[in-house]
């Protein structure tokens, strides 16, 4: 079942709002850099805002709105620490979301991909008999598993290990 916990990441979380799409969480990124619109729009879609701001954090609690104070720059860590504070469920690959949108992402038919007009022959011709491709359902960005596929695979690895390497990652 996946997670029914919705974030809105600040200006400075671009990366960690990707990396929870790619993990399957609802998140959002504002279009805006005011701390107060952030949290207003934090308040209004009902999302925990996540901040490396400490004054943004400390205005939205005093709004009484759900905030999480992100520290460090360590991505691996910060998603760690994320998804133990939230008990979050990596969905990735059956419920990833697309990384640019936030929109749901849906399997291609056969039929759909030989007719897409955007969706390289070579990627038609070697993924459609040994990989999925899937479409945004909002911005109709494709997704299928390229040659990234298998970092990004090491990395989901890496966040469910509980053993921290030396460097903190």
């Amino acid at each position: 079942m996946p997670d029914t916990k919705k974030f809105l990441c600040d200006i400075m979380l671009y990366d960690i709002c990707r990396w929870l799409r790619i993990l399957g969480i609802d998140t959002e990124f504002p279009k805006t850099e005011e701390d107060d619109e952030i949290i207003t729009i934090a308040y209004k879609t009902n999302r925990i805002l996540l901040t490396k701001d400490k004054e943004m954090y400390e205005q939205a609690i005093a709004r009484d709105i759900k905030a999480y104070l992100i520290l460090g720059n360590d991505r691996t860590t910060i998603l760690r620490n994320l998804i133990k504070e939230f008990d979050l469920t990596i969905e990735f690959p059956n419920r990833t979301r697309c990384t640019v949108c936030n929109g749901i992402l849906r399997k291609m038919t056969t039929n759909e991909v030989q007719k897409d007009e955007i969706i390289p022959e070579y990627v038609k011709n070697h993924h459609i008999k040994n990989k999925e491709i899937f479409i945004c359902k909002s911005c109709s960005k494709r997704y299928w598993q390229g040659s990234h596929w298998k970092n990004i695979n090491n990395f989901i690895d890496k966040l469910s290990n509980d053993k921290v390497d030396y460097d903190g990652t």
